[in-house]
């Protein structure tokens, strides 16, 4: 039987102003986790293990009247991995915390620097108001999209009578 206990902490932070045009806005926030491990019981190996994860992210932006851009980086950290819970032979990896020490190349605690989100999304594209187009890295939500009636591509379809091209509902 696998037991997990799973603490999370966060820290909000106020919001900028942000409806003067053109001004930049500085964005950050720290999460941080702790995980305690106790996989079921092997033959060898440490099958109770605690470690420590933690993001980092910090970014800007800037919003004007034909475009908005943002950067913005994270630090993924993780922290006090156990190396004594990978089992030799069949059992191999007991519990996330070896997988991370692992996939770090053995090292109890590893964390790495990358772009999280670096865009440039224009605004009224196409000729049609309230269309845009985002180009870069940047966060993506599946179902979170126009539905499509909505969609400025469709709408420049119908536009060109080409509203047969798009199956109706």
């Amino acid at each position: 039987m696998a037991q997990a206990v799973i603490l999370t902490a966060g820290c909000a932070l106020e919001a900028q102003d942000t409806d003067a045009p053109g001004a930049l806005v500085l964005t950050r926030s720290i999460r941080d986790r702790i995980e305690n491990w106790h996989w079921f019981t092997p033959a060898s190996g440490t099958n109770k293990n605690a470690f420590d994860g933690n993001t980092v992210r910090r970014g800007v932006s800037q919003k004007r009247k034909a475009f908005d851009w943002m950067f913005e980086i994270e630090v993924p950290i993780l922290l006090n991995l156990p190396a004594g819970a990978v089992a030799p032979g069949v059992q191999v990896q007991l519990g996330v915390g070896a997988s991370y020490f692992l996939g770090n190349d053995k090292s109890m605690d590893a964390a790495m620097l990358f772009a999280k989100q670096l865009f440039v999304r224009f605004h009224d594209v196409f000729g049609v108001g309230g269309g845009t187009l985002q180009l870069g890295r940047f966060e993506f939500f599946d179902g979170a999209e126009v539905g499509l009636e909505r969609c400025c591509f469709r709408v420049w379809l119908d536009d060109e009578g080409v509203e047969d091209a798009i199956d109706s509902e």
